[in-house]
């Protein structure tokens, strides 16, 4: 559990950085406050929830060489399936959110696929440094 949660605090702190590096340039722009909220809570949510359980499971499966192949990939059904959640829970659709549909289901993709490369990359930067 501690290697769990220090590996939280490295995926983090790579999420993070960049913003807070951004907002000490622009001190006029208080707006760059919410990105933390934004990309940190999210990704926190999905690293308990799908990312540990994921690498567990292959763990216990002796899969060890697919998760950084597993972890991304799930990373970015989840986003994709969360972006097609809210789109068909609204109801009927205009003609541009329906053309928007794929570009954003990709979009959203590569948000959880990073995201899940992070999670990987915090596992070295553990193994590495700590």
């Amino acid at each position: 559990m501690k290697v769990v949660l220090i590996r939280a605090v490295i995926c983090a702190a790579i999420i993070l950085l960049p913003i807070m590096l951004l907002m000490t340039q622009k001190t006029e722009n208080l707006l760059y406050l919410i990105f933390p909220f934004l990309l940190g809570v999210p990704a926190m949510v999905l690293v308990a929830v799908v990312f540990v359980p994921v690498e567990y499971g292959l763990e216990a499966m002796g899969a060890t060489g697919w998760k950084v192949l597993a972890v991304p990939l799930v990373g970015g059904l989840v986003f994709a399936s969360a972006l097609l959640v809210w789109r068909f829970s609204m109801g009927s659709m205009s003609a541009e959110m329906k053309a928007m549909l794929v570009p954003g289901l990709l979009m959203n993709f590569g948000l959880g696929a990073v995201l899940g490369l992070i999670w990987r990359l915090s596992d070295w930067v553990y193994g590495r440094f700590f």
